[in-house]
């Protein structure tokens, strides 16, 4: 028997420097972003971790746009300021996400 809500759906990205769109950037950072819907709790639950970053200022979500073109941010994951000086690595940012609609 369950305990708990049950997940049920789940996503995962993969970020780094040479992902940047329009303009790759070279880096040995990386991250990872992790998102959770479950069953019976309103909203996307979402963790951000990073591994070897210098200096975050801010973590978001942009889209819709073709890979050639930049594109507006449609949620933000992080706007706390700047953080760390070099070589960050751990969850930077973490929690829920209203529901999406449309």
């Amino acid at each position: 028997m369950a305990i708990g809500p049950t997940v049920v759906e789940r996503f995962t990205a993969s970020l780094s420097g040479a992902s940047e769109r329009p303009n790759p950037v070279t880096s040995s950072a990386t991250g990872m972003a992790e998102f959770q819907v479950f069953d019976s709790i309103p909203g996307v639950f979402f963790k951000l971790s990073v591994t070897g970053i210098d200096s975050v200022t801010a973590a978001h979500i942009h889209g819709p746009a073709d890979t050639t073109q930049p594109a507006g941010v449609i949620v933000n994951l992080y706007t706390g300021g700047t953080i760390g000086a070099r070589g960050i690595t751990g969850v930077i940012a973490q929690g829920t996400l209203p529901a999406p609609s449309g």
